[in-house]
């Protein structure tokens, strides 16, 4: 991209004055200097070492040095010398011309943080004299804080005063995206891509914000790979396209598995299905099938329909879920199993890039599986508030930024009126930190703790409402199936140095400490679980494989994704 440049100053540089009244045979007893009077201007003086100096005699070449020194401060469109006697004393006078007073700046660009940029700079003019020199190092700083910014193609054009009005017009030329293309698109709707894009057709092209797009893109699951985007100039020099070349995953998607106990061999079949009422929906199926004495029965089941964008309109998440599962509980200490039947309806709204708010609202009846399981049946109608802050440069792999989120759960009473079911509290919140150490090495961690709080106490139904840890997901090195440690409260802490040792292979190692407790925390009983662990990144996610030991034994875990 050609950008031309004009810069118009007051400023003559043509010649350096000498007064025929300059006596270069006594020495000067004194210098003066005449006509400075902004501050500014003064300082810049005071820096200078001239050349010519009291008790010697004038020398036309060292005043001459010394005269284009004050030149390329750039505050001055003349400079003129002359010396005299006074009261027997020879005084060398600089005659100083300031340029004229910046008073306003103007910029002249499309986008408002390109002119926040630019302003924050270029203020230090403000209220002094015009400064070449320090204009042509505003625009080099300007330009950096821009490219920082992700205005990677932003420059000047013009910078022009005019002495009238006092007044420093900047002129920006900006890359504007002319299109957005999608190279591999057969199933999905362009329309569906481009509105979860900050970047758009005729706005001020942003490299951070392209990026950020990208991943959006990523995360909305529709495709294997989506290239880095490709630039290429469009109609005119300042305006650019950007290609991306995409490929698709299967829409719909039915998975398969098989698992046996002692006693029963069970089944499990997912299916994912895009489209399914309007473009862009997703409905999500699962079936649990158990087979005994060679009879069949379906009877668990998950149901959830999802809409991105609520009727492909409103830029708000909705989905509604229905389910039938089993769930693993503690009870009496002892590890058990509960059946648990219900739906839930959820709203997503997200109030910027980063942060989001998703209320919803779940209906639930729970009961025993076995008689031996001793469970009250009871319900649940709660109504929950998650807030959630996400600033991280990658979702699979998280590299540089945090996440923060914060869980409400209100049970039956919600204010003025009652929804029925048991009436609870239940606060939670995690904070995850990610650091790059080096281009290799990444430190990640996260603290997270909650409280739950029974308004009516019943150890039966409660306590399979209380917090789990220890497992794969959470405190490593503990059985999980057992469910090792259970409270009203928990805290835990992880820590995870990983290691890029390639595209594909993380190696990591990595500290877990933590507990769950029913009243005041006692530090001295938490509980510690350490080891190594690798991740291989695939499409789908990374496989994990953690080597770890509690306080007494190994166990190793399996999982995808990292645990956070």
């Amino acid at each position: 991209m050609i950008i031309n440049y004009i810069v118009l100053f007051i400023i003559s540089f043509s010649s350096l004055l000498f007064s025929q009244t300059i006596n270069v045979d006594k020495p000067i007893n004194a210098i003066k200097f005449e006509g400075a009077t902004s501050k500014k201007v003064l300082d810049a003086i005071e820096t200078i070492s001239f050349k010519t100096l009291t008790n010697t005699t004038i020398s036309e070449q060292k005043l001459n040095l010394d005269i284009q020194t004050l030149y390329q401060t750039g505050f001055f469109s003349n400079v003129s010398a002359t010396s005299s006697f006074k009261d027997e004393q020879h005084i060398l006078l600089i005659r100083l011309i300031e340029n004229p007073l910046v008073q306003y700046i103007a910029i002249k660009t499309k986008n408002q943080a390109i002119e926040t940029i630019i302003f924050d700079s270029f203020s230090l003019l403000l209220n002094s004299p015009l400064n070449a020199v320090t204009i042509e190092h505003l625009k080099q700083v300007s330009l950096n804080k821009a490219k920082k910014a992700g205005f990677d193609f932003l420059d000047f054009e013009h910078i022009i005063f005019d002495k009238s009005s006092q007044t420093l017009t900047i002129t920006l030329t900006e890359a504007i995206i002319e299109s957005i293309t999608f190279l591999g698109l057969n199933n999905i709707k362009k329309d569906i891509l481009l509105r979860e894009m900050d970047q758009k057709k005729g706005s001020t092209f942003n490299s951070i914000d392209l990026r950020k797009d990208r991943e959006k893109l990523v995360r909305l699951g529709y495709f294997n790979s989506i290239s880095p985007p490709q630039f290429s100039i469009g109609s005119a020099p300042n305006r650019i396209k950007i290609l991306f070349n995409v490929i698709e995953k299967k829409l719909n998607k039915i998975s398969v598995g098989i698992e046996q106990d002692l006693r029963r061999y069970y089944g499990f079949i997912s299916h994912k299905r895009h489209n399914f009422l309007i473009n862009s929906d997703l409905l999500s199926l699962k079936t649990q099938l158990q087979v005994d004495d060679l009879s069949l029965n379906l009877n668990r089941y998950s149901f959830i329909y999802t809409q991105p964008w609520f009727l492909n309109r409103y830029n708000a998440s909705a989905s509604i879920g229905l389910y039938n599962l089993e769930k693993q509980e503690v009870l009496n200490n002892q590890t058990t199993r509960s059946l648990r039947q219900g739906h839930t309806l959820g709203v997503k709204i997200p109030l910027s890039n980063y942060l989001s708010i998703n209320p919803i609202l779940k209906l639930e009846n729970i009961s025993q599986q076995f008689e031996s399981d001793n469970i009250d049946p009871y319900s649940i109608h709660s109504l929950e508030m998650i807030m959630l802050y996400e600033a991280i440069d990658n979702h699979t792999n998280p590299t540089q930024g945090n996440r923060f989120n914060i869980n409400i759960e209100q049970g039956n009473h919600l204010g003025l009126f009652s929804i029925g079911g048991l009436s609870f509290t239940r606060l939670s919140s995690s904070l995850s930190y990610y650091y790059s150490l080096s281009s290799r090495f990444i430190l990640a961690t996260r603290l997270k703790g909650g409280i739950f709080y029974p308004i009516k106490e019943v150890l039966n139904t409660y306590e399979n409402e209380y917090f789990i840890l220890g497992g794969s997901r959470s405190l490593r090195g503990y059985d999980e199936s057992l469910s090792p440690f259970s409270g009203r409260r928990h805290i835990l802490a992880n820590l995870e140095l990983r290691y890029s040792l390639s595209s594909s292979l993380q190696p990591i190692l990595f500290l877990d400490y933590g507990n769950t407790f029913n009243h005041k925390l006692d530090i001295a009983s938490l509980n510690l679980g350490y080891g190594i662990g690798f991740r291989y990144y695939t499409p789908i996610g990374p496989i994990r494989v953690d080597f770890a030991k509690g306080k007494s034994t190994y166990f190793i875990h399996l999982g995808l994704g990292h645990i956070f």
